[in-house]
């Protein structure tokens, strides 16, 4: 056996694209056409194809009497896949099903604990993954071992072949390895996430997938004759503008990073129609590997109102493509600036010689401290609460509610006015209209006159 390093990796591998797949694929397999998969745990009776040219994964068949996919593979006409029958004492049993999902075929392996599966010209490559250290097994089609070696790793879960080489994906281990036919170990690299769980090559890209258990997966295609594949991070992910005045602007300078292998290219940044965001930076930006640039993001708010947007950075990264950012903040108005969102208020009708509240809430839309000097009624039957007390100070973005009592002496309809005056240089006096009636009414015995 010839020993690798797992962190010298050839630097000519390149992610071409990904697509997410349903559940916990496991086992891939090339028909010359479409990739297919099974799934592992959930929904572990059902297989897939996938759509290399639209990546679209459809439903090939699904078949109650299979528990899990463990492995597959493709022998020019039919699907193989690993099985593991009930009971650690039975071997597992290389599975060969037609496109429908019959099962046609059976041979007993060497161990229960087996995964991965190959067709090669006729015979069959499959792996033990339990007890350490794994095994890889070739066998004929009727499972006699013809060679064997000591697996690379001791989860491995897929096997396909390329040419005189294998290639093997380990589920612990979160790593693909090629190896020769007798099992020395030529090349490596890292899975793009955790537990891989199948490989596949079809001719010209190789295949495999990653991902947690009981959740989608993801498919990855990729050239092995590549120049690497870009990496993006952006930071920060989450940024607070804050407060920011109408008619003036905050920028925030996102970074950038490549720390992936190949041009990292930066394509753009995707914005909401409706955000007071923009860009000055100058799209495409090319980023090499481990170097970093900076994009810039300005908040110009035109109102007072909040921001809440997701932003996307834009990229040639194959697994992701767009990366992005929550941000959030404030456009407050210049100087003090009061506001209420009730310029008038209706009481209803009110029993003669009753009190009722109702409150005035007012708010500072402004980004300087709103200071209240009087607030005035001209009608007697509106009653300022004497709770309130002069001056009232209101911070940025903050609010006051003042009650105000409505108490008909008599049975008709009255109406005032509320005059707020304030330090707020465009609006000083701020008014608010009010109505109510007064009107009799007579009770019957047990009815709620208050609550």
């Amino acid at each position: 056996m010839v020993f690798f390093c797992a962190t010298a990796q050839n630097r000519e591998w390149s992610i071409v694209a990904s697509y997410t797949i349903p559940g916990k694929a496991s086992g891939l397999a090339y028909d010359g056409e479409y990739i297919y998969f099974g799934i592992y745990g959930s929904g572990g009776d059902s297989f897939y194809k996938f759509d290399t040219e639209t990546g679209q994964a459809t439903l090939q068949f699904s078949n109650p009497a299979i528990d899990d996919c463990f492995g597959l593979t493709w022998d020019g006409q039919y699907l193989w896949f690993v099985d593991q029958p009930s009971g650690s004492s039975n071997p597992a049993l290389a599975t060969k099903v037609s496109m429908s999902g019959d099962i046609l075929e059976t041979f007993a392996l060497q161990d229960h604990y087996m995964s991965g599966i190959a067709w090669d010209e006729g015979q069959f490559w499959v792996g033990t993954y339990y007890p350490d250290p794994g095994t890889v097994y070739q066998t004929d089609d009727q499972g006699t071992v013809l060679n064997q070696f000591v697996a690379p790793d001791e989860q491995i879960w897929d096997i396909c072949v390329q040419d005189e080489f294998l290639w093997m994906v380990d589920y612990n281990a979160n790593f693909i390895y090629k190896t020769d036919k007798d099992g020395n170990v030529v090349d490596g690299y890292s899975a793009e996430n955790i537990k891989p769980s199948g490989i596949a090559f079809d001719g010209q890209y190789l295949w495999y997938v990653d991902g947690q258990l009981s959740s989608e997966s993801t498919l990855y295609k990729i050239d092995l004759g590549g120049s690497g594949t870009p990496e993006i991070s952006v930071q920060p992910s989450f940024y607070n503008y804050g407060d920011v005045t109408v008619g003036t602007s905050e920028s925030l300078n996102l970074l950038v990073e490549n720390f992936g292998t190949d041009d990292l290219i930066v394509t753009g940044v995707d914005i909401p129609a409706w955000a007071p965001l923009s860009s000055s930076t100058q799209f495409p930006i090319t980023i090499l590997p481990d170097e970093s640039a900076s994009v810039d993001i300005t908040f110009a708010p035109q109102y007072y109102g909040e921001l809440n947007a997701v932003i996307s950075v834009e990229s040639n990264d194959p697994v992701n493509s767009e990366v992005d950012v929550e941000l959030i903040g404030f456009g407050v108005e210049d100087g003090p600036a009061i506001y209420t969102g009730s310029p008038s208020h209706n009481y209803g009708q009110i029993r003669e010689k009753a009190y009722t509240r109702w409150y005035l809430t007012l708010v500072n839309r402004g980004d300087d401290m709103l200071t209240l000097d009087n607030i005035e009624i001209d009608n007697p039957n509106f009653i300022l609460d004497e709770s309130v007390s002069f001056p009232i100070l209101i911070p940025s973005r903050g609010t006051y509610d003042a009650g105000i009592w409505f108490h008909p002496t008599a049975y008709t309809t009255y109406t005032g006015q509320v005059s707020v005056t304030s330090n707020d240089p465009d609006d000083p006096t701020l008014t608010v209209d009010l109505e109510g009636e007064g009107i009799f009414h007579i009770y019957t015995m047990g009815e709620m006159i208050w609550e």
